[in-house]
């Protein structure tokens, strides 16, 4: 279990170095897309921006796959039954995130079901495709169809990634339950037998 918790832990600092490097990637793509460059202007530079998307996208498949890792193993190590004198802080303190996940749901609002890693996740890569669609609307140029185009398949693969990452939490919420509750019945019995 003491590898499942260090496994977690690295997995959270390989996501938030992800996130780090996609809004450092996304800043020299957009500067140097944009002629920000010592070197002055970079004949067809523009065309550079279209790589924003990619970049978001890959960043983010990046992060939501380390995140159902990590939510992965905290679900599976809830679900192992624990010795009364091998006390779990470890599975109680994720009884308690759930806890205040519902409480956080139920309280509703504008992100009722909303990490704050899906905020920055989605968040930024579909605000960037939106700004570089109005970039490419207003510029009006030959590259103006590429960078908008760019642009609306990284609002469209934010959208599915966000849609296929709840849907896959959601299966790993289920099956750490029906494990939680297969495991209660199964001592319930066990408890049972032994009293006969």
């Amino acid at each position: 279990m003491k590898s499942l918790r260090l496994e977690i832990i690295e997995s959270q600092k390989e996501r938030t170095n992800l996130i780090k490097w996609k809004l450092i990637m996304i800043a020299a793509l957009g500067g140097t897309g944009l002629g920000f460059t010592k070197s002055g202007t970079i004949p067809n530079a523009e065309y550079i921006l279209c790589c924003i998307a990619i970049v978001c996208a890959y960043a983010d498949i990046q992060c939501r796959n380390l995140s159902l890792r990590i939510f992965g193993i905290s679900i599976f190590l809830r679900t192992i039954p624990v010795k009364e004198s091998e006390k779990s802080y470890f599975a109680e303190y994720g009884d308690f995130l759930e806890e205040v996940r519902k409480k956080a749901f139920e309280k509703g609002g504008l992100f009722k079901n909303q990490t704050l890693e899906s905020l920055v996740i989605v968040g930024t890569s579909i605000l960037l495709s939106i700004i570089l669609l109005l970039y490419a609307i207003i510029r009006h140029e030959s590259s103006s169809i590429a960078i908008g185009v760019s642009a609306i398949c990284g609002i469209l693969f934010a959208i599915w990634l966000y849609k296929n990452f709840q849907k896959r939490s959601m299966i790993l919420k289920e099956v750490g339950n029906n494990r939680i509750t297969s495991g209660i019945q199964h001592q319930e019995k066990n408890e049972n037998d032994v009293e006969a």
